[in-house]
C-alpha cells in the first residue's frame, strides 16, 4: 500500500510541476504580446493556454487518484503511464516538447 501512496505522490508532484511549468509558459508569452506580430501573438498565447488547461486537467487528475486513495483507500487504475515515467521518456527524447518550460 505504501508502495501505492508514492507513485500516487510522485504522479502528483509531476503533474503539478508540469502545470507549473506551463503556467509559466504562458504568462512568458502574455509578457512577449507587444513583441511580436499580432497574429503570433494570439497563435502562441491560444497553444500556451491550452497547454496550460490541458497539465491543470491533468494535476486536477492526479489529485483525484491521491486524495480517493488517501481518504477512501480507493486503489487507482492508471489509464496512462505514471507521470515519472512519462517526464524520464520525455527527458531522453530530443522531439519532446521539454523546452517549453
Amino acid at each position: 500500500m505504501r508502495q501505492i501512496e508514492r507513485e500516487l505522490e510522485a504522479d502528483m508532484t509531476c503533474t503539478r510541476r508540469e502545470f507549473e511549468r506551463a503556467s509559466m509558459e504562458f504568462h512568458r508569452q502574455l509578457s512577449a504580446v507587444d513583441e511580436i506580430p499580432p497574429q503570433d501573438a494570439i497563435v502562441a498565447l491560444e497553444n500556451a493556454s491550452k497547454h496550460r488547461q490541458y497539465a491543470y486537467e491533468r494535476y486536477l487528475e492526479a489529485l483525484g487518484r491521491f486524495t480517493d486513495f488517501a481518504a477512501r483507500g480507493i486503489i487507482p487504475t492508471w489509464d496512462r503511464e505514471p507521470a515519472q515515467e512519462r517526464d524520464r521518456d520525455r527527458e531522453s527524447d530530443p522531439k519532446s516538447n521539454k523546452a517549453s518550460g
